[in-house]
């Protein structure tokens, strides 16, 4: 009789593991989350510690409207760029008080998860307004910094004038709230997409990006479900850019055959590749996520440093 009981057991176990899990959110209007953001950010040379730093930042999310098919969201966060720049000038904040927060309206479908920035027009203008006058007022201010912000912000300036790249972005702001809606998981298996994104590096241009997503568990009985998600970038074409311009550079300044060729090597021996993972606890019962833990990383090789590494780790805690 035991043998039986013992295989029945594992029927029902195997059957339980297998069992589809749909997702999806049941909000209502009014109710207000406040996300805080702890970032930690440490860089590596030769697997030696030279810099670690950390920031926290808040946002808060409402929901403004319900409809037969979706949920309408307003997210408003400070101005990144804003916060980022008063470390080269402090008052900065107090010369643009019109760009301190920037608002963003979103449409969430009920049954998908799928997500649209509804606003991206005034997005658009918001970055694109404070981009420029921030510009101005270092360039007067403190004109010696100035490039540096310029160059900062060249690539997203060209990059923010469409929906596409506008959306794109502004949606990983809400995207871990919006992952476990998107799909119908059974615990433990991997559902992984191929598409096109934005280069982190230069937003103007695009690369190949693979994602994976996984429902690792459910405790029913407390109805929390954890997800994991894993995003590798294509950084090839990008590397093989840079490098053929830097190969220009080094050609058209008139470099002797014997330094070329050394430079050559230099830059041949030039790598990066980057990683994205993000683990996800959400809460059944809310349907609201409770906490998001991303982190980025990025290797390289250096000819001159010798081997790079940047590790980027994101907590968000709704509350």
């Amino acid at each position: 009789m035991k043998p039986f009981i013992t295989i029945a057991f594992c029927i029902v176990a195997l059957a339980a593991t297998a069992q589809q899990h749909r997702f999806l959110p049941k909000w209502k209007v009014g109710e207000t989350k406040t996300i805080t953001y702890t970032e930690s950010e440490k860089e590596y040379i030769n697997d030696e510690l030279k810099s670690d730093t950390s920031s926290s930042r808040t946002a808060t999310i409402k929901v403004i409207n319900d409809n037969k098919d979706s949920y309408s969201l307003e997210y408003t966060q400070e101005n990144v760029a804003l916060t980022s720049l008063m470390e080269l000038y402090d008052k900065l904040g107090d010369e643009v008080p019109e760009f301190q927060n920037m608002k963003l309206i979103y449409q969430v479908n009920k049954t998908t998860g799928k997500t649209e920035l509804k606003n991206w027009k005034e997005a658009r203008d918001f970055l694109l307004g404070s981009y420029e006058k921030m510009e101005k007022i270092l360039e007067d201010k403190v004109p010696d910094m100035a490039p540096m912000a310029n160059l900062l912000f060249m690539p997203i300036k060209s990059a923010y004038k469409d929906k596409e790249t506008i959306e794109e972005e502004m949606e990983k702001n809400i995207q871990f709230l919006t992952l476990p809606f998107q799909s119908e998981f059974t615990i433990g298996e991997a559902i992984t997409s191929v598409d096109s994104a934005a280069n982190p590096f230069n937003a103007s241009t695009m690369i190949s990006v693979s994602t994976t997503v996984k429902l690792d568990s459910f405790d029913q009985a407390g109805q929390i479900a954890m997800f994991s998600q894993n995003i590798d970038m294509d950084l090839s074409q990008f590397v093989n850019m840079i490098k053929d311009m830097m190969m220009k550079m080094a050609s058209s300044m008139g470099v002797e055959d014997s330094l070329m060729e050394k430079k050559k090597q230099e830059i041949d021996a030039m790598d990066m590749s980057m990683t994205n993972s993000n683990a996800i606890t959400y809460d059944d019962k809310t349907t609201w996520t409770k906490q998001s833990i991303a982190t980025v990383e990025i290797k390289g090789m250096d000819p001159r440093k010798g081997q790079t590494r940047k590790v980027v780790t994101i907590t968000a805690l709704v509350e």
